[in-house]
């Protein structure tokens, strides 16, 4: 298991934002795809014009905000077929 921070660029009313997501994952595909559900998890989220810019693998110790895999999201759209 391995942890990554997954940058995100968000452009937004003429601005750009720059979020990123600490995640634990087995590779960055799955990383990837858990930092996009956390990141979906707040229903203000899902409709931004967003994209993925940039996925590291980093140490745990550097980041006290890690999701971790067993962690569940209070809004998960994926299950319910909204996504």
């Amino acid at each position: 298991m391995s942890v990554y921070r997954v940058d995100f660029e968000i452009f937004y009313s003429l601005l750009f934002f720059h979020p990123y997501v600490v995640v634990e994952a087995n590779d960055v595909e799955q990383a990837i795809a858990r930092a996009n559900q956390v990141f979906n998890s707040n229903p203000d989220n899902m409709d931004l014009d967003k994209k993925i810019i940039e996925v590291k693998q980093v140490s745990e110790t550097d980041y006290d905000d890690v999701i971790k895999l067993t962690d569940e999201m209070p809004w998960q759209p994926e299950e319910r077929g909204e996504v």
